[in-house]
């Protein structure tokens, strides 16, 4: 258990104390870290501060009124070290949604409770030394007692038979892993019943994956192996810590090998075949996640060029981004699995087309609260996902119950669709031909392949996105809305509200068409691509979300954290709009998801040939 200690040098007296505590928390066996343990770093300060951050199970913060001016980036002509660790703490809450796993503040004085920073108010805070034995419990992540379970979610012994533990147990459960969202794969196939805080269900593949190419037919096969997989992720705190694991420290390294790869599969390579060895890497892949390209016409008013709607991811890695999703599980109200992930894992197009249709919600015309908003339905003729449009129309009346409750938006009730004709239904055809199909080989070594997919490898993601273009019409003032619901860990949901916009293809020609793509990256932990600049006229944005995340930084209907999350995003990005949800026309963002932006690469060089 690594714990770095995080405070401000006060005085002496402050100084002496934070060390004691230091030493005291090592002699109960908790490796804690000070900074007065480094003389000078080789790495220099700000990156041995970034790794302590990093590589720390917890962060305790010893608040002061001094820390506190210093962690909100107050005083900046001294401190550098507290400010610095204050804006890498801010950075890494926002990106993890302000879920906070790893920052514990503690204070040695009953005034400076009031010098908690108020991005940890909502943590638990422990007054020193009254306090110290909750702390170590804290720290250990050991509550006081744990509940049995209620007689009807016990699985019967099925489950431990076939060798999972069954989670009637949650000191067991503890123990596999599952309080960390990193699970034995038997969890995610096996287990009755919604594992703490899964929000996903995704594979850690640890055979190679094998590119291959070929010369004559110009047609790439991508082979991902499931066979020998051990561990799963059910969270988004699982899929960071792995990350910071396996790839932080290491991105140049890493980041040479996925352009190699990239390259291949963008046929700029004389090689027929190119293996991934993932156990020479030391890395893991994660499997299944991936979404839609939509090629639209029709959105912009007397436009016929081509359109692809991209929704504004604001964490690391920024920019815009496809409708993307993963495998999941399909659970009842009560948590019992009625759904299981394995069919999702073989073929993702499943998943893809249902978190599309999650996601995607196309109304017409601008939102007007209090009046029936006709949203437009899509009908798929040629993939065949019947299930999952259950699955996803169950999601989207959980979605248009929340924008009732807090946008006063009546949405129309959903008709059923006997042909793929009429005014409120949009017709998607997957007709481009990507020149790429994919072989799943399953746990048993049964082989799946599903053809006309783009796949995509991000190493320092520990990605695999696979990637379906369909292409549609839409009608002038159409307006997008973001679908995803954010589940937060007391188990109620939020709209996430991301922005939404359409941006024409010759804006996106210039970054990624043959002769143009030419990767640059930010320098960030976790970098989004830079691409050229969009022009006002090339880009049609969606308003209504954003507007309300400006309403609901300052409303008392919204809770502190939707409150707090739209207001470091507001800090970030929020000079990018006006106070009506309009984009700036000087400041239209123009970097992408690195998975996205390879996306298009692809498409575009496809579309050349």
């Amino acid at each position: 258990m690594r714990v770095f200690i995080s405070y401000s040098h006060d005085s002496p007296y402050h100084k002496e104390r934070v060390l004691k505590l230091t030493q005291k928390l090592r002699s109960d066996d908790i490796n804690a870290w000070i900074d007065r343990f480094e003389c000078s770093p080789k790495e220099g300060w700000p990156r041995w501060i970034y790794n302590q951050l990093m590589d720390s199970n917890c962060v305790i913060c010893v608040c002061t009124s001094t820390y506190k001016e210093r962690f909100l980036g107050s005083i900046l002509t001294s401190g550098r070290g507290a400010t610095y660790e204050g804006y890498l703490a801010i950075q890494i809450l926002y990106d993890e949604h302000m879920q906070n796993k790893k920052f514990i503040p503690v204070f040695f004085d009953k005034e400076d409770e009031q010098h908690i920073p108020i991005q940890l108010k909502s943590t638990s805070s422990y007054k020193l030394y009254e306090d110290y034995t909750n702390l170590i419990k804290h720290i250990k992540d050991e509550p006081d007692a744990f509940p049995i379970s209620l007689p009807s979610t016990i699985p019967e012994a099925k489950v431990e038979s076939e060798g999972l533990p069954s989670l009637e147990d949650k000191a067991i459960a503890r123990e596999l892993g599952v309080h960390s969202g990193k699970v034995p794969v038997q969890a995610i196939h096996e287990s009755p019943v919604r594992l703490p805080g899964e929000v996903f269900a995704i594979e850690l593949l640890t055979r190679p994956l094998v590119l291959r190419r070929d010369h004559k037919t110009e047609r790439f096969e991508v082979i991902v192996d499931r066979r020998e997989t051990k561990h799963a992720l059910v969270t988004n705190a699982a899929k960071t810590e792995e990350c910071k694991r396996s790839v932080w420290g290491r991105e140049n390294e890493l980041k040479e090998i996925d352009d190699e790869i990239h390259q291949f599969l963008l046929g700029h390579s004389s090689h027929d075949e190119y293996v991934v060895n993932l156990h020479q890497l030391k890395i893991p892949l994660r499997w299944a996640s991936g979404g839609v390209m939509s090629v639209v016409t029709g959105a912009i008013k007397d436009s016929t060029e081509d359109l692809t709607p991209f929704f504004f991811r604001d964490i690391n890695p920024w920019g815009w981004n496809f409708a993307l999703g993963s495998g999941e599980r399909q659970f009842e109200e009560d948590g019992h699995c009625i759904a299981p992930v394995e069919d999702e894992l073989n073929n993702p197009t499943l998943f893809i087309i249902r978190e599309f249709l999650e996601e995607t919600l196309i109304i017409e015309n601008d939102p007007i609260p209090g009046e029936i908003l006709p949203f437009k339905q899509f009908y798929f003729d040629d993939i065949r996902v019947e299930q999952q449009k259950k699955w996803a129309e169950r999601f989207s009346r959980k979605h248009s119950d929340r924008r009732e409750a807090e946008d006063f938006l009546l949405f129309e009730k959903p008709k059923i669709i006997k042909n793929g004709f009429g005014r409120s239904i949009v017709n998607a055809l997957s007709v481009f031909d990507t020149k790429t199909d994919l072989l799943v080989i399953d746990k048993d070594g049964n082989k799946h392949k599903k053809n006309n997919v783009f796949i995509t490898i991000n190493l320092l993601e520990l990605g695999i996105e696979v990637i379906k273009v369909i292409k549609y019409h839409l009608d002038s003032g159409d307006h997008i809305l973001d679908g995803e619901l954010l589940l937060r860990e007391d188990g109620k949901t939020e709209l996430v509200r991301s922005p939404c916009g359409f941006i024409a293809h010759k804006a996106l020609e210039r970054s990624f068409s043959p002769g143009n793509y030419s990767p640059q990256y930010t320098n960030e932990i976790q970098p989004a691509f830079i691409g050229k600049p969009i022009q006002p006229n090339e880009i049609e944005f969606c308003t209504w979300d954003v507007k309300r995340r400006i309403e609901r930084m300052q409303s008392t209907q919204a809770s502190d954290l939707e409150k707090e999350r739209y207001k470091i995003w507001h800090e970030r990005f929020g000079d990018y709009f006006d106070t009506e949800g309009n984009m700036k026309p000087d400041k239209i963002p123009y970097c992408y998801i690195p998975g996205t932006a390879k996306t298009l690469s692809l498409y575009f060089q496809r579309k050349s040939e």
